[in-house]
């Protein structure tokens, strides 16, 4: 059982101040704090399993995580084949949330739910939350009004009954949430997935390409021919390529990364540009789910 205080501050960004105070009753296997559910059916990464006139049918297109580290994690949600999680293992994150990033009307083309209004809500822990996972869970689904997406805080250690825990936390809801994304990194602009291999001829089904582009913060300040390395990591499958490129007249790098995987397997990979030192984007995250 529990008792909640929430404090509601109404504005562009709406913020919403909460204390949880909880008893636990009974031992919980894993217990869940600041719960967050989302709805994701398809997007650039999967909309060719649809048959239906919009480009995209989401309230979420992402999860996002920042650490203390200054990190930025960025993970593109997915409607996979069976039940999928994701574990992101942080030491108090500053925060964490699903995120709608794309507002234009025209990548929905949806009049009446009007996806490209949908807030974005991020959580920021208040005080020391120590060791823990950000869990993502997505679960298949065939339509739109199921919320299929589920997000959520693990303490770290083993809960029994008896024990007694309190959190507090702020949700942040809007259309341009504090910590959508990074603020000085380049952000993922997209992302998009078809099948591997060259163009124009058969290729085997256990490749897959995965385009990743990503713009703004440090990138868009560097000109053209400037080393900007990529990092790409998959655990499950092999890396067979990856080709980074600037797209000319523009302020978008090009990551093309493709990975080979035996059926059945569940790919996690991983992806950032870096220099100078540092990192220069976002993480990009994301688990392929090897049919």
């Amino acid at each position: 059982t529990g008792a909640y205080s929430f404090v509601i501050t109404p504005g562009e960004v709406t913020v919403i101040d909460v204390t949880a105070r909880l008893f636990l009753r009974d031992d919980v296997e894993q217990l869940g704090i600041a719960p967050l559910t989302s709805m994701f059916l398809y997007g650039d990464i999967n909309a060719h399993k649809f048959d239906d006139f919009r480009p995209a049918v989401h309230d979420s297109e992402a999860m996002v995580v920042n650490t203390r580290a200054g990190k930025t994690f960025y993970r593109p949600l997915s409607n996979p084949p069976r039940l999928a999680s994701s574990y992101f293992g942080v030491e108090s994150p500053v925060s964490f949330g699903l995120v709608q990033r794309n507002r234009d009307f025209e990548e929905y083309l949806d009049a009446e739910a009007h996806y490209e209004l949908r807030p974005t809500l991020m959580v920021e822990p208040l005080g020391e939350w120590g060791a823990g996972n950000v869990r993502l869970m997505e679960i298949p689904s065939k339509l739109e009004g199921n919320d299929n997406i589920v997000a959520f805080w693990i303490p770290e250690g083993g809960t029994s009954a008896g024990d007694e825990m309190e959190f507090a936390y702020r949700l942040h809801w809007g259309m341009t949430a504090p910590g959508d994304g990074s603020s000085d990194l380049a952000r993922v602009l997209r992302t998009r997935a078809g099948k591997g291999g060259v163009a124009g001829v058969e290729n085997t089904p256990d490749r897959r390409k995965f385009v990743i582009d990503f713009e703004g913060g440090i990138l868009r300040e560097l000109p053209d021919g400037e080393q900007v390395s990529p990092s790409v990591s998959a655990t499950n499958g092999e890396i067979e390529e990856t080709v980074l490129s600037r797209i000319e007249g523009t302020d978008i790098w090009r990551l093309v990364v493709e990975v080979k995987a035996p059926a059945g397997s569940v790919v996690e990979m991983s992806a950032n540009l870096s220099g100078y030192g540092r990192d220069l984007s976002e993480t990009w995250v994301y688990q392929w789910v090897r049919e």
